[in-house]
């Protein structure tokens, strides 16, 4: 009687579970498989793939409108810099994106390679973005020989990109890169 009592609670369980997840491959990029195709970029950090929103795993770029300063004192829009740095390295190509998650908007947080280099770690040891160590530590030393070399933003003063607040992304918002 016990046995059969739980029996039917934990089937109970499960089918609701079910019932709330939907059905089993609903969201592919969720469940781990590669999102591949051409990209269009939204900021330093965030492509659109496929229809979907895609954020680079583990890196935060300046916001679009932000201003940094050079080595020699001149204000730059770094954030409108590191756009065309991550355009101009994917180029006409197409990408591999491994899913890792979603973050608090619901953006696809993914790592994205082009002919095998990951972006991320592109667009951090080139000086473009920082690593999100609140988040991961997988770009800190990428982020070290940057600064190191004083490559892109370390070359200069800029604010820290991972202590901005992040907008939520609509459709009608198409390309940091637009005029």
């Amino acid at each position: 009687m016990i046995v059969a009592t739980r029996a039917r609670t934990v089937l109970a369980v499960l089918s609701i579970s079910a019932a709330l997840c939907g059905p089993a491959g609903a969201d592919e990029a969720d469940a781990g498989d590669a999102v591949t195709g051409r990209a269009a970029v939204i900021e330093g950090d965030t492509l659109r793939l496929r229809g979907q929103v895609v954020g680079l795993y583990g890196i935060v770029a300046p916001a679009p409108g932000a201003a940094c300063e050079s080595a020699r004192g001149a204000s730059i829009r770094c954030g409108a810099a590191a756009a065309r740095a991550l355009a101009e390295r994917i180029g006409e190509g197409s990408l591999a994106c491994e899913p890792r998650g979603r973050d608090r908007f619901d953006r696809l947080l993914a790592v994205c390679r082009k002919e095998g280099e990951d972006l991320g770690a592109w667009m951090v040891e080139s000086g473009h973005a920082v690593a999100d160590r609140f988040h991961v530590r997988d770009y800190v030393a990428h982020e070290a020989r940057a600064w190191s070399r004083r490559r892109g933003l370390w070359a200069g003063v800029f604010a820290d990109p991972t202590e901005r607040g992040r907008v939520p992304y609509s459709a009608k918002r198409v390309s940091a890169l637009d005029p």
